[in-house]
């Protein structure tokens, strides 16, 4: 919890711009007026404290054996088993091989024995696995859980390592382990045995990340500052840096494709935002206009007028393009970049008070959400323009302390049963068309400054430090 109140927001004190501090930084530059600004200390990461943590105590005695990646695998296995069973055997088989490493034509064979309720593997490459039968009061199912085989290599560890002066906490710890591990499995398996979670149970695994890719540089598939992100139709990605113009494309497996620079005479651009439309068309928003390039970067249009100065462009769910004009001013567009719809003054008019920072998002029935990064508040629209509602509000503390309450509110997103993604400090909380929390997706990459929604309805974010992701969100029937 910050100390002084007027820190929440964390703002440049030269132009009220909202800053995401560095981790382990004293010292930041503003992206908006270039000047640099103190961290508040109440916002610095702590420094490590000297001696072995838990987690240290946790990684020693476990050898490089990856606990969060088994329980992770572990909670997918629900969404396998329900594809499996409703006969869409390929895409049960791709999560399965993405789990185990396994050959596709193998995890074919293995996705068809667990829809039967036979026994799967949960460790990525293990070339060994005995097998133990599920307790029968667990279920009336015949689904079996697999124990790794590297048990009997920590056995022989723990002797090692008594040998050397013991080892008792280790002991103890790794113990303690195998039985939550264990009991994790057994619990999804019994918990999401027909492939959904009861109403009564807290879904454990609202959004799994399927994809990772990006580093900091300057090459083909690293960023400097990457703020937009955008998808087509066919789940190729585009990303586009803030302050060097540089624009890449990547297929749906995050290998690289191609990209342009748009660099003018060794002057900077800007890039504020940028948007991909199902049919790989890219509109830029930079100097106060909207570009169009295709995918090979060659401009097709520019967007812009004296009366509509653009800070945002996005697409929206129903195809139609959506921007925001004079920091707060949302225009739906039409193809031909005729202003089709125009809603003046959002948070002037609704808050009493302008809002410098905002995005704008539509679902796929033309509904508008405009996101305020100095107001901790979503506007809803109509398609007609009219006002419906508002939700979120500043949080005292941090958001985790407070769902549905923002830190700074970022970016913002619609996939197509209508959620609300909203990109805060340090995760994304979700909310249903009428503004109530559902949901978090925590953020350990860095502060999601763009996101998108593909036709599968997956969530794509790109962040501060240069990461790109991908996650398989949850249907609305497995929340």
């Amino acid at each position: 919890m910050l100390k002084n109140p007027s820190l929440r927001a964390f703002k440049c004190p030269s132009c009220g711009a909202p800053l995401e501090p560095e981790v382990g930084t004293l010292t930041m530059k503003c992206s908006y007026c270039g000047g640099t600004v103190i961290i508040p200390e109440s916002l610095r990461t702590p420094a490590k404290a000297s001696g072995p943590t838990m987690g240290d105590v946790f990684d020693f005695g476990l050898r490089g054996v990856d606990l969060n990646k088994i329980v992770g695998n572990a909670m997918q296995l629900p969404q396998a088993i329900s594809l499996a069973q409703e006969g869409r055997i390929d895409e049960a088989a791709a999560i399965y091989s993405q789990i185990t490493g396994m050959e596709h034509a193998d995890a074919v064979s293995a996705v068809k024995a667990m829809a039967a309720g036979h026994a799967v593997s949960l460790t990525p490459g293990s070339p060994r696995t005995t097998w133990g039968q599920v307790s029968p009061s667990l279920s009336s199912s015949r689904s079996v859980i697999a124990t790794p085989a590297y048990a009997s290599d920590v056995q022989a560890q723990k002797r090692e390592q008594s040998g050397r002066g013991g080892c008792g906490l280790l002991t103890a710890i790794i113990a303690v382990v195998g039985i939550v591990v264990v009991g994790l499995v057994a619990g999804a398996v019994f918990l999401f045995k027909d492939g959904k979670a009861p109403n009564s149970i807290v879904p454990l695994s609202f959004a799994n990340r399927s994809l990772t890719f990006g580093s900091d540089g300057i090459g083909a598939g690293r960023f400097q500052d990457p703020r937009s992100i955008g998808v087509d139709g066919n789940g190729n990605i585009t990303v586009a840096d803030f302050e060097d113009g540089r624009v890449q494309t990547f297929d749906s497996g995050g290998k690289f494709l191609s990209g342009f620079s748009l660099d003018a005479g060794g002057k900077k651009v800007y890039v504020t935002s940028m948007a991909v439309a199902r049919d790989g068309t890219i509109y830029v928003a930079r100097n106060q206009k909207i570009f169009v390039y295709d995918a090979a970067g060659k401009e097709l249009n520019q967007i812009g007028d004296n009366q509509h100065r653009y800070d945002s462009v996005t697409t929206g769910g129903d195809g139609k393009l959506y921007a925001i004009a004079g920091s707060e001013t949302i225009v739906r567009l039409k193809p031909d970049g005729t202003v089709d719809l125009e809603i003046p003054d959002t948070f002037s008019t609704i808050a009493g008070d302008m809002d410098i920072s905002t995005h704008v998002a539509a679902d796929g029935l033309g509904n508008m959400f405009i996101v305020g990064g100095f107001h901790y508040l979503v506007l809803k629209y109509t398609p007609e323009g009219n006002y419906v509602d508002q939700f979120g509000g500043e949080a005292k503390s941090s958001a985790t302390d407070e769902p549905g309450k923002f830190v700074s509110p970022q970016a913002i997103a619609v996939d197509g049963y209508g959620r609300v993604y909203v990109s805060d400090f340090l995760s994304i909380q979700v909310f249903d068309a009428n503004g109530t929390y559902l949901n978090r997706i925590p953020m350990d990459q860095g502060v999601a400054f763009g996101m998108a929604v593909d036709d599968q309805n997956r969530l794509y974010v790109v962040t501060n430090q240069g990461h790109v992701m991908r996650y398989d969100v949850q249907s609305p029937s497995q929340q």
